[in-house]
């Protein structure tokens, strides 16, 4: 090889060498900021795995509190369900169903000797 090819094989060498260089510089940037995303996105995770567990925390205790209530609603609709029959009883002994019932005859007063 001639002095001179070999001269502009150093130049293009150079050439290569200066792109090869921008490249592997932009890329350690690059990699920065996908070390500094990774950190962002694993404070994210913790924070949302934190909420996650209050909000079940949540759910559970207003589950379990609509469970009591269900409980109570139950038990009022079987005390109204017995209140009906004894209110219709009653309506019946006073005579306010609707239905005929046999008048009472007035009690004789004793008779005083």
């Amino acid at each position: 090889m001639s002095d001179e090819e070999i001269a502009r094989f150093n130049v293009l060498f150079e050439h290569i060498d200066a792109k090869v260089t921008a490249i592997a510089e932009s890329q350690a940037v690059v990699i920065a900021r996908l070390d500094r995303h990774d950190e962002r996105f694993d404070r994210l995770e913790a924070r949302f795995d934190q909420y996650e567990a209050r909000v079940e925390a949540r759910f559970d205790r207003v589950e379990g509190r609509l469970d009591r209530l269900e409980t109570k609603v139950d038990a009022i609709a079987i005390d109204l369900t017995e209140t009906k029959g004894r209110v219709g009883r009653i309506e019946e002994h006073v005579g306010l169903s609707g239905a005929r019932t046999k008048k009472r005859r007035a009690r004789k007063r004793p008779r005083k000797h």
